[in-house]
């Protein structure tokens, strides 16, 4: 069963040994939710990031939960333990979330390089320059520019450190007039999604991160605080 067993959990095995009921005092003077802190915490180093329990070993250490303790907390104390360590990247981050909020608000907003800024028209640059600036950022105007800004002060970082509300960038590989050939901006939204003005077809829209044909991402940025912070 994927490396876990029932035979792994001995605390756990302890507690039904002792009869422990649902709020009662255990041997030794422990509660319920001491006892049931003290196995999680033992067991922690069964559920690491290279374990996938399947649906039907999750179900079976649950029901055992169940059986045993007969209450709800011990579902969600047993399965809080089976998910194993929150992403990082999804963390909540209030500053990145205000820019994607921003961004998202301009959802179907007409592209246009000529008139951004002017009404509700935006191009890729501008909606993320406007979306950095309702969380109180400032960067420049253009997607080259903001590209080379993040990389003379230190806020590149790697795909897998991308958070909602990070900057991807673009390069058109037939082009050798912008900084490193950058043409276009995105607002990482989560989830492996980028918001994104890219064209007058749909204007400002949501989208799959992406690459085609001469499209190729080179920069992943957050400027708003240092990449080693």
């Amino acid at each position: 069963m994927n490396g876990i067993s029932l035979d792994n959990l001995p605390t756990l095995q302890r507690l039904s040994s002792n009869n422990v009921q649902n709020g009662a005092p255990a041997a030794g003077g422990l509660s319920f939710s001491a006892l049931l802190e003290e196995s999680l915490s033992e067991n922690a180093s069964l559920f690491t990031d290279s374990v996938s329990p399947s649906d039907l070993e999750r179900s079976l250490l649950l029901g055992m939960c169940l059986s045993m303790f007969g209450g709800v907390p011990a579902i969600f104390g047993l399965y809080a333990a089976l998910a194993g360590k929150t992403d990082p990247t999804q963390e909540d981050d209030p500053i990145g979330k205000s820019i994607v909020d921003a961004a998202m608000s301009r959802l179907g907003d007409p592209y246009s390089k000529t008139y951004r800024g002017s009404g509700n028209y935006v191009d890729c640059s501008y909606l993320a320059q406007w979306a950095y600036k309702q969380a109180g950022i400032s960067i420049p105007g253009t997607a080259a520019a903001q590209a080379k800004y993040c990389y003379e002060n230190g806020f590149t970082i790697s795909k897998s450190e991308l958070k909602p509300g990070d900057l991807i960038f673009w390069e058109n590989t037939q082009s050798d007039t912008r900084w490193r050939h950058i043409h276009h901006v995105g607002i990482y939204a989560g989830n492996g999604k980028v918001v994104e003005a890219k064209g007058t077809k749909k204007g400002v829209e949501i989208d799959d991160i992406w690459e085609s044909g001469k499209w190729k991402i080179v920069m992943y940025a957050r400027p708003r605080a240092k990449a080693s912070a």
